[in-house]
């Protein structure tokens, strides 16, 4: 199998495609890797197969680390996040016009039992007081499924989140480890440039070294846990314009300023939600939330649910963990 995939030319289709990425991930081709990546890319047809996109984006986004471009790596990582994020805001939408669905369905059935009650109760009593009986047990039958159902949902999307902050962290670290690589690189080739008859490498990527210059204030001092954070403040801090500031974020995270504060400021609550016994009114304060009412909208308008939701579904995972490591040590 591997002296074919040497010898001829791989088939242009996606099967094809993807043996041959495989191939040359194990070679650690990284060129040919992105060569092909590219070509899957241009073949799937966007907004179709999301999953495959986003499978196709974290390929490039790792092969491109490996040959470090770190440009077209955190471009493909951001095109990966957005996609994931996308397909989980298709997903709740299509959960949501289902649960619309039920519950049209069932309070149609609702009115027509009534109706029927009506009719029954005026022919005999006996019949009504049956007939009522049948509808609380259908109400109590309709509000015990209700809340399993949200509750399944619920675990769910805490799942995802929780898989999300992991995969966030992760790429947080990888920058922070190639950003100490690159600043040891440049700090060895601004050296060199002080030598006799040792030609200048130029001057460093300003955008670049902004951008970085941003993301240690925001993410490293947690700046963004002030709640009177203000893009001057920051242009301040880096002598640097508004435009100019705008124009980095918007080339390397394709977000506006207050969006990448408060994602960060969300990604502080999810973590301050599962270790921390202080109340949602405290960590919104110290997110850098001017109220608990921001933080609320802010957290169900980006994973579907409240934040006191989220931290309920993280206890009961526990209660649930610490009962069957009870059972099993009896």
């Amino acid at each position: 199998m591997v002296r074919q995939v040497q010898e001829q030319p791989y088939s242009e289709n996606e099967k094809g495609l993807y043996r041959s990425i495989s191939y040359y991930t194990i070679k650690k081709n990284y060129p040919e890797v992105i060569r092909l990546a590219l070509k899957v890319k241009d073949i799937i047809k966007p907004q179709e197969d999301i999953e495959t996109e986003i499978q196709v984006y974290k390929t490039l986004a790792d092969a491109y680390e490996k040959t470090h471009d770190l440009p077209n790596a955190i471009h493909y990582q951001k095109e990966s996040l957005a996609l994931t994020d996308s397909l989980n805001k298709i997903r709740h939408k299509n959960d949501a016009l289902e649960m619309a669905t039920l519950y049209e369905t069932r309070e149609q059935e609702l009115r027509i039992e009534r109706q029927e009650d009506t009719l029954q109760h005026q022919r005999t009593l006996l019949a009504g007081s049956g007939a009522l009986i049948f509808l609380l047990g259908l109400v109590l039958y309709l509000s015990v499924h209700n809340w399993r159902t949200v509750r399944r949902k619920n675990i769910a999307m805490v799942r995802q989140i929780q898989e999300q902050l992991a995969y966030s962290k992760n790429i947080e670290l990888q920058l922070n480890r190639l950003q100490q690589e690159e600043d040891t690189t440049e700090s060895t080739e601004a050296a060199s440039e002080t030598l006799p008859g040792t030609p200048a490498i130029g001057s460093f990527n300003k955008e670049k070294q902004l951008f970085t210059k941003f993301r240690k204030l925001i993410a490293e001092e947690k700046l963004y846990t002030n709640p009177g954070l203000t893009r001057n403040d920051v242009c301040t801090l880096l002598a640097t314009n508004r435009n100019t500031l705008n124009s980095v974020l918007q080339q390397y995270t394709g977000t506006t300023f207050i969006d990448y504060v408060n994602n960060h400021r969300l990604m502080y609550v999810l973590e301050q939600l599962v270790g921390s016994n202080d109340t949602i009114e405290v960590i919104a304060e110290n997110a850098g939330f001017g109220s608990a009412r921001t933080l609320y909208r802010l957290f169900r308008q980006k994973y579907g649910m409240s934040p006191t939701d989220y931290k309920n579904v993280l206890l009961e995972e526990e209660k649930e963990k610490e009962k069957e490591k009870e059972e099993k040590e009896s």
